[in-house]
Order: structure tokens, then sequence, then C-alpha cells
């Protein structure tokens, strides 16, 4: 059996990096609104499913029902500079840097990726994304449509 469809050449490595990074900066919607909670963050949560909450108390971040445990040292400060910070607008590397490494010594650029990429992991299942841009620049954007 033949299929109708015409068959297409095969997509050059560059045109698939190009499709997947216009992807990657197209955001998915306006970021949900952001509650940084002390204590009673599950509470806050199922009463604003469409938020993402980041509970001190518990060191997790929730939407809705989903819960992301924040575990490590580093980890849980990126995580908090993100929602705080990167939520108002973009921030440099630099500022990351500043924050994040503050009492440790100054990490290369292959650790500073690599933990980026983790936060970014750990953000995914409450529908965010941290992207790099170019030029050192760091956005916090939605990776999914908001539930509002």
């Amino acid at each position: 059996m033949q299929s109708t469809t015409p068959l297409r050449g095969p997509i050059s490595a560059e045109a698939r990096a190009r499709r997947r990074e216009i992807a990657l900066e197209t955001p998915r919607g306006p970021l949900p609104a952001i509650i940084v909670a002390d204590r009673g963050g599950w509470e806050i949560a199922l009463d604003r499913p469409d938020a993402v909450v980041l509970d001190l108390h518990a060191d997790c971040i929730r939407r809705g029902t989903t819960r992301v445990h924040l575990t490590g040292r580093i980890l849980p400060t990126l995580i908090r500079f993100a929602l705080t910070r990167l939520a108002e607008g973009d921030a440099t590397r630099a500022d990351l840097i500043a924050v994040v490494w503050a009492d440790r010594r100054q990490p290369d650029p292959e650790a500073i990726g690599s933990v980026l990429s983790r936060a970014s992991a750990a953000l995914r299942p409450v529908g965010l994304r941290i992207i790099s841009l170019w030029g050192g620049t760091v956005r916090l954007v939605a990776s999914q449509r908001s539930l509002s």
C-alpha cells in the first residue's frame, strides 16, 4: 500500500536546531501567579490551583495537587531566585551567580548550565521553565498555558 502523503527529504540538523530554538523562545502564555508561603503552602495551593506556590516550610513548589520537593543546597536557592527575581523580569547570569553562589566559590560555566537545566526540569511539572538567552540572560517562562 502506498502513501498519498508526499515524502520530504531529511531535515537538516541546523533546521531542527532552529525550530527547537523558536519553540523554546516562544512563551506558552503568561506566567501564573507566584505566591511565596512561609507556612500553609498546601492549603494555598488547593485554594489557588492556577498559582505556583513556593512553600518555604516544606521546601517544595506546588501547583494544585502537584508537589515538587527541592533537594540539595544549590537547587532550592536557585528555584527561590527564579520564582522571586525572574518572575519580575530577566536577570543576568552574574545576578544568578551572586545570589546562588554567594557563600561558595565561583562555579565554572558548565556547572551553571547544569544547575539551570536541573532547575528547569524541577519547574516543568508546575508549568514553568528557565531558559538561557544569548548574552548571558536567563528568563522564567511558562511551558504550558496557565490554568486561569
